[in-house]
């Protein structure tokens, strides 16, 4: 079988970047929450191989602070929404208990992950990190990049509405070093 029109060629790094550009729209739109965390799982599982390749991987799927007889129940978990929703072959009936914050802590990793495999932010990914840093300002160690959120406080007057930082990506200008 074939199929007629134009044909599109999609290097993996590419199917992750428009994955996470789309998962953090989404985001801050409020869409789907189980659209958005599946879609993010899939820039995350790209970028994390992507990784691999170089020895280095996710922090929130690879840290060396989880002791390796305890990674695969941590995997596990942290995994459990992501594999519910793209399984049916032993669970067919279950339901799950979804929180959505955890696509917040998926979204940061993957933008993480893209960073560390590029050099370089996407703008998405660079308005999502200082929502993120405003939203979980306790998570973030002390120094410049922790510091960096109470200047981007002011400027936001204070808010963690996702329409405003949605409406910041929509925004003509270009953030430094972002694709």
């Amino acid at each position: 079988m074939t199929f007629e029109g134009p044909v599109e060629k999609v290097p993996k790094l590419d199917a992750a970047k428009r994955q996470l550009r789309t998962g953090i729209i989404l985001f801050f739109e409020d869409a789907d929450t189980v659209s958005v965390h599946t879609l993010t799982s899939a820039a995350q599982e790209l970028l994390r191989d992507l990784l691999k390749v170089q020895g280095r991987g996710s922090f929130l799927k690879d840290s060396d602070l989880i002791r390796p007889e305890a990674r695969k129940q941590f995997v596990s978990l942290v995994n459990r929404a992501q594999n519910f929703f793209k399984h049916a072959d032993r669970d067919r009936d279950d339901v799950l208990d979804f929180n959505p914050e955890v696509t917040a802590f998926c979204l940061f990793d993957c933008a993480d992950m893209y960073q560390k495999l590029t050099g370089r932010n996407l703008r998405e990914a660079a308005i999502f990190l200082v929502w993120f840093g405003l939203k979980y300002p306790d998570l973030l160690v002390p120094g410049p990049f922790a510091n960096m959120f109470e200047d981007f406080r002011g400027a936001a007057g204070g808010t963690l509405d996702k329409r405003f930082f949605r409406s910041m990506i929509a925004l003509p200008y270009q953030i430094p070093n972002t694709d």
